[in-house]
C-alpha cells in the first residue's frame, strides 16, 4: 500500500468508529454531518439511504488536506455495504 491508501484507511477507520461506535471521543464524532442534519433536499443518494457525510465549500487546498474534509471525503467515496457495516470487523473486510 501507498503512504496516500494508509492515510485514507485509517481516516475512514476513525469515521467508522465516530458514527458507529458508541465509546468513541465525542470531539471526534462532532467533526462529522450527514447530509440530511445539513440540507432538507431530497437527492438521488438521500432516496437511496446512503448516509454520505457533509463536505463543506472550502476555497484552499491547505483546508482540503485537513483531517475533517480529507475523511469525509474519503467516507463518501466508499460503497454502501461499508458505510453500513454492523462491525468494525465487517467494515475491515469490504475495505
Amino acid at each position: 500500500m501507498s503512504v496516500t491508501e494508509m492515510v485514507c484507511r485509517h481516516d475512514c477507520i476513525n469515521v467508522y468508529r465516530a458514527l458507529h461506535e458508541g465509546d468513541s471521543p465525542c470531539t471526534l464524532r462532532s467533526l462529522f454531518t450527514t447530509r440530511e442534519e445539513v440540507s432538507l433536499r431530497s437527492t438521488r443518494a438521500s432516496a437511496n439511504g446512503v448516509g454520505s457525510l457533509h463536505l463543506p465549500r472550502v476555497r484552499l487546498t491547505s483546508t482540503q488536506r485537513q483531517f475533517p474534509y480529507r475523511a469525509a471525503a474519503a467516507w463518501n467515496m466508499l460503497p454502501q455495504t461499508a458505510t453500513h457495516a454492523p462491525t468494525r470487523r465487517a467494515f475491515l473486510s469490504i475495505m
